[in-house]
């Protein structure tokens, strides 16, 4: 479904990324771990189109999509939801699930069936059908911003911390839900720090430092990594 391939990627002449390889398949949930600064946000950002891949190549569904614009990347269903969440803050709930049916708005029996699953995913959410993004704690924003990128219509979803900053409950249901796209048939690429969780919630993991792959390999297999555990889970 995704392959990359010695990609290098980076702000201005600042490299971050260096020759990066990995693949996500069809059907899988793909974690990406590794502490700050190792450029996991920048290797989501330049799989998106908004950074710009200085060399290597990415190929999407058979694609290549390298230097392909941001928008049709989206088109093409690799929909990315960003650290920070992204919600716009004066829309509401409602509103703001609708930009993710942008481009077939018109389509209004779609987009109320597709607005309906993501309440199915969410249910606190339809609690707060009218309530303005800013009024919502944030786990709910983060809940907001999944749900949004669901309705995109996703063929690989792209997560960036989505357990940053939101109490262990509601993480508990985010990765809960994370499992439930994935038997929706959306394949799914997940930035995380919880390694605990990211581990526990993927197939595959891939652990980024220094803009360079160190490690990767099966989940149970990394999870019971010495260096893993003393790195990333206290051990």
């Amino acid at each position: 479904m995704l392959r990359v391939e010695n990609l290098e990627s980076g702000y201005g002449k600042i490299h971050v990324l260096q020759q990066v390889q990995l693949e996500v398949m069809e059907g899988e949930i793909v974690s990406i771990l590794g502490a700050n600064g190792g450029g996991k946000t920048t290797l989501l950002r330049t799989l998106s189109g908004l950074n710009p891949a200085y060399k290597g190549s990415i190929t999407f569904m058979d694609r290549d999509i390298t230097h392909m614009p941001d928008y049709k990347r989206v088109e093409a269903g690799l929909i990315h939801v960003p650290e920070g969440r992204g919600v716009i803050k004066e829309l509401t709930v409602i509103e703001n699930l609708e930009l993710g049916a942008f481009r077939w708005r018109r389509e209004k029996e779609k987009v109320a069936r597709k607005i309906k699953e993501a309440f199915e995913l969410f249910p606190r959410l339809y609690e707060r059908l009218h309530h303005k993004g800013g009024t919502l704690s944030g786990g709910e924003q983060q809940m907001l911003a999944i749900a949004r990128g669901f309705i995109a219509q996703p063929k690989l979803l792209m997560l960036d911390e989505p357990s940053l900053g939101i109490s262990p409950i509601i993480t508990k249901e985010i990765f809960k839900t994370i499992r439930r796209l994935r038997d929706q048939h959306i394949s799914i690429l997940l930035v995380e720090q919880n390694v605990k969780a990211a581990l526990h919630v993927s197939d595959r993991s891939y652990v980024l430092s220094h803009g360079k792959v160190l490690k990767e390999g099966s989940s149970s297999e990394l999870s019971a990594d010495s260096d893993i555990q003393k790195m990333y889970m206290g051990a």
